[in-house]
């Protein structure tokens, strides 16, 4: 694939009001956003690459995996800054920030359940991929 082909994703990088610190849950709940995105052009990647993924609840199971990664990553680049409240408050944030992006499309989108029960079921999916990736650096 080319990278013509390819559309880039836009992302603001910088804050509204620099020049002052910004708590974990701010971050978090910045980062949030921007994970939701990056999943969902991942998921766009997948299917210009012609693996089957279609819109249902496999487009869905997709966008949970990418987005339980996603936190992976963010998770092993915030932890040197933040004491162990601090990494409470921003994983909190990230996770249910997250979790209610993907229940409120779901829902909305596939009128399968209550987004209360879907963010509930993505936020045991995260518990068990972060045990799963606990072993990894």
């Amino acid at each position: 694939m080319s990278t013509a082909s390819r559309t880039p994703i836009r992302i603001k990088s910088t804050w509204f009001r620099p020049g002052r610190p910004r708590t974990p849950e701010e971050l978090a709940a910045a980062l949030a956003f921007i994970t939701w995105r990056v999943a969902q052009n991942m998921l766009k990647s997948m299917r210009r690459a012609d693996f089957d993924i279609d819109p249902g609840p496999q487009y869905f199971d997709f966008l949970a995996e990418a987005v339980a990664f996603a936190i992976q990553v963010a998770w092993r680049l915030v932890h040197p800054r933040y004491d162990d409240p601090g990494r409470v408050a921003f994983m909190t944030t990230l996770a249910n920030r997250t979790g209610e992006e993907l229940a409120e499309n779901r829902s909305r989108l596939l009128g399968e359940e209550e987004p209360r029960a879907i963010k509930a079921r993505f936020i045991a999916l995260l518990n068990g991929r972060s045990a799963e990736y606990a072993d990894f650096g």
